[in-house]
């Protein structure tokens, strides 16, 4: 991660607690269960919880439960998650569904939940003036949306020419979604670069960084699909069982994934702008080496993600400048929507697919247009 991303995600996530009121209906809770202990008789304690809860129920509705998978990632990595939106009101309602009839029991367990949610509320807001101070600036988007790719270091043997090459492969994939969405391929702009892992933010426009991320959600869907293939493949090898046994499953694996690529670049294709019929042949072959690009390498860790920038508030009177911020809003929500359920897989062994990916960039290949 770097330090204007988590800035921002910080800021946003103080917003988020504060706008939610999260610390105060906690409290309240926590002194309702405490009624309930002293005074059982007592029906205003239970008046009391019964509003907390009602509060706390907007965590439902917060914008963390729709971050992209690379923010996700930066909440795990930094052990937030449990304690945000739909992950804390869960936790919340299930302590509390658990323990109906056992307030003291409930109690016991919201005590150290609501510490730590104080904690959390602080820390975020010491590091937000921390960052403040140091002139560090939140990582806003303007107009155009962004795509993040994470690639594991160890991808790239952390030595710069493979990740230079590294770098010009991610530009190979995306500039085939350019054309067909847009009409024509341009420079790829990078935004900024971040070194925890190494991630490349770089600008799309929003036309055609939408079709990147439902790319991302097909080729997530199907890899889920396939996902217990690998697990148990790697087992089997584990278990020193001969490659001639194992070779059908990586085939099978590839085959499921290939089909779904073959039928996805083809629809992709069919909407390209600007493009006669032979052009559109060539674009199929430049999507799907694309996509198994993406395929292979989400195989191998990498994460890629779609972030949009923040509008302000529409106005109250439509004109035709409020038309197409509409249809640009329309756009944006559902870029947010696939990608807030693009998973992120954590798993062991080799990689199964083997997808094509043509030549190198730069080299002659079947899907130079």
């Amino acid at each position: 991660m770097n330090a204007e991303r988590l800035r921002m995600l910080a800021q946003n996530l103080r917003e988020e607690m504060e706008a939610v009121g999260v610390r105060s209906a906690l409290q309240q809770l926590q002194q309702g269960l405490e009624g309930r202990v002293n005074q059982p008789a007592d029906p205003n304690p239970q008046a009391t919880i019964v509003e907390a809860v009602s509060a706390l129920g907007g965590l439902a509705e917060v914008a963390s439960n729709e971050l992209p998978v690379g923010d996700r990632q930066i909440l795990d990595d930094t052990d937030l998650s449990p304690y945000l939106g739909q992950r804390l009101l869960d936790t919340v309602t299930g302590i509390l569904q658990r323990n109906e009839m056992t307030p003291a029991v409930a109690l016991d367990e919201i005590r150290p939940l609501v510490e730590h949610v104080d904690s959390v509320a602080s820390q975020l807001a010491a590091l937000v003036n921390a960052l403040s101070f140091l002139h560090v600036e939140e990582d806003r988007l303007d107009h155009d949306c962004e795509i993040a790719v994470t690639i594991p270091r160890s991808e790239v043997d952390e030595e710069l020419d493979q990740l230079g090459l590294e770098f010009r492969e991610i530009q190979s994939i995306l500039q085939p979604f350019q054309e067909v969405l847009a009409g024509h391929r341009a420079p790829i702009h990078v935004r900024t670069i971040a070194s925890s892992n190494f991630t490349v933010f770089v600008a799309a426009a929003p036309v055609w960084a939408l079709g990147v991320v439902k790319a991302i959600q097909m080729i997530v869907d199907t890899y889920s699909t396939i996902l217990d293939i690998r697990i148990k493949r790697n087992d089997l090898a584990a278990a020193s069982v001969p490659e001639e046994i194992l070779a059908p499953l990586d085939a099978h694996a590839n085959e499921r994934m290939a089909t779904q690529i073959d039928s996805y670049a083809t629809e992709l294709a069919e909407v390209a702008v600007a493009a006669d019929a032979g052009r559109k042949n060539e674009l199929v072959k430049a999507l799907r080496i694309a996509l198994n690009k993406i395929a292979n390498r989400i195989d191998h860790g990498y994460t890629i993600d779609v972030r949009t920038p923040e509008l302000p508030a529409p106005a109250e009177e439509a004109d035709d400048d409020e038309a197409a911020d509409t249809e640009l809003r329309e756009l944006y929500d559902v870029i947010r929507q696939v990608s807030a359920v693009v998973e992120r897989f954590e798993v062991t062994g080799d990689p199964i697919l083997s997808l094509p990916e043509g030549d190198p960039p730069g080299q002659p290949n079947e899907a130079a247009g």
